[in-house]
């Protein structure tokens, strides 16, 4: 834990680049019992400007924690907890509440930057979006379910285009009768 988890969770731009600019703290260190790194806690608390620092910065957007969560599972548990304590509300000037549109904001980037980050399973083998579905107790309803499940249809549209186009790019084999 360095001082960078802390001012992550504090959406606190200004001092995370001066703790790495000035005081060379690693943007990519671990905590030692959870391995969780600054940009985890920015993800799991909803905190959009910090985690666009620390991904300015060099974060690793596709680091797991010793649990096997990346990213976007740190961004569905820290939404789900919120939105279920009625958190989901305030302004950017009011760094005690959480932003819904910046939790989902944060797993929209991630979806663009690391989109095989939708398909990793952590050590309970939960992809992000299994998790979603397993902590939404509206039954499907929230919209952090609702991105996730639209973006693994998009993704798995994709995947079924660009087979098609490699079966069409293959040359057509004669039989010789």
């Amino acid at each position: 834990w360095n001082e960078l988890h802390g001012l992550a969770i504090n959406n606190d731009v200004a001092e995370i680049k001066d703790s790495v600019l000035l005081r060379g703290t690693i943007v990519r260190e671990r905590s030692e019992l959870s391995g969780m790194m600054p940009i985890h806690k920015a993800c799991m608390y909803g905190r959009l400007l910090a985690f666009q620092e620390l991904q300015e910065l060099g974060a690793d957007l596709k680091s797991e924690t010793n649990w096997g969560s990346n990213c976007l599972h740190w961004v569905v548990k820290g939404y789900n907890y919120h939105k279920n304590d009625d958190q989901l509300n305030g302004s950017q000037k009011m760094p005690g509440k959480y932003l819904e549109n910046d939790y989902l904001d944060i797993a929209r980037t991630l979806l663009k930057e690391a989109p095989r980050l939708l398909s990793r399973r952590n050590r309970k083998g939960l992809t992000p979006l299994e998790l979603a579905e397993s902590l939404d107790t509206e039954g499907k309803t929230c919209k952090m379910y609702k991105l996730l499940e639209a973006k693994k249809i998009e993704f798995e549209k994709q995947d079924i285009e660009r087979s098609q186009l490699e079966l069409k790019k293959r040359p057509k084999v004669r039989s010789v009768a």
